[in-house]
């Protein structure tokens, strides 16, 4: 498609400066050209047969790992316990934005492009819980689908310790100054031209006493292939590793039956745009 949408704008392009008066159908799109995109179009999956790749389609593998979320999780932690402290500064942050994607149903490049200056708590006091919630919030000013708006990503603590992304960020960010020394000498929290820009996930690379940049945001595939790497020893089989978090976020709220609209609400999608990207596939209070 991408072939055939390239020679319209080429042929329109051409028409428009009047050197080309042929026309699309009768001299550039002909039968030999409609032949060639019906053998392309079947191509992926002949080569997917040809090489016997795993059959379970990105639709229905997260199913497969959601009883795994707390092996992934411990993965990724134990990935760290070694002497190499960038291997522990990676574990600890790859781990922190696993569990964050997972629990706030957020996509990962709203972590990658995150500052620290985007987080912040609020303190909320239920009528049914005798104490108060502490949410943590990224403001998403910057994404895919935003459109000018602001989004949030929303958690909470986790009555499972290993899976609190809260507790999550807590190591990571004690680990990372203590590693990087970036803030042995406080910026001024007043000023804030002296700390907004410092991002939330920093390059592993980054050492004490060495020239720091952390206005620059780790890149995709870092992260992507510690998870693959994760599941792969986990004995995982899913096609997502840069979203991993928040497809399994979704799929484990459908498990749980929780109320479409809320959930809707917590990651931030249309309605339309929610059940075409991550329809319901296991609709559990029917079956």
């Amino acid at each position: 498609m991408s072939y055939k949408a390239a020679l319209q704008k080429f042929h329109a392009d051409q028409r428009d400066d009047n050197i080309n008066n042929c026309s699309w159908q009768d001299h550039v799109w002909l039968a030999k050209c409609e032949k060639l995109m019906k053998v392309v179009k079947g191509r992926k999956q002949r080569v997917k047969r040809a090489n016997y790749d795993e059959k379970v389609d990105h639709e229905m593998s997260p199913y497969g790992a959601l009883d795994h979320i707390d092996q992934i999780e411990n993965a990724l932690f134990q990935m760290g316990c070694v002497s190499d402290s960038r291997s522990i500064l990676s574990s600890l942050r790859n781990r922190f934005t696993f569990l964050f994607t997972t629990v706030g149903i957020l996509r990962g490049e709203s972590v990658y492009m995150a500052e620290l200056s985007d987080l912040l708590h609020a303190t909320v006091q239920r009528t049914r819980d005798p104490h108060p919630v502490t949410v943590m919030i990224l403001q998403m000013a910057t994404g895919k689908t935003n459109k000018d708006l602001m989004l949030y990503g929303r958690v909470t603590r986790h009555k499972n310790v290993n899976l609190c992304s809260i507790g999550a960020l807590c190591f990571y960010l004690m680990y990372r100054f203590h590693y990087t020394g970036e803030w042995d000498n406080p910026p001024d929290f007043l000023d804030n031209k002296s700390w907004f820009d410092t991002k939330l996930l920093i390059a592993s690379d980054s050492r004490r006493g060495s020239p720091l940049n952390h206005t620059q945001r780790i890149s995709d595939k870092s992260y992507a292939k510690a998870i693959k790497k994760v599941c792969k020893s986990v004995g995982i089989t899913t096609r997502h590793f840069v979203h991993i978090g928040r497809v399994l976020g979704n799929k484990e709220s459908e498990i749980m039956e929780d109320d479409d609209n809320l959930r809707r609400t917590l990651d931030n999608w249309d309605p339309k745009q929610n059940e075409k990207a991550y329809s319901n596939k296991l609709p559990m209070e029917i079956i």
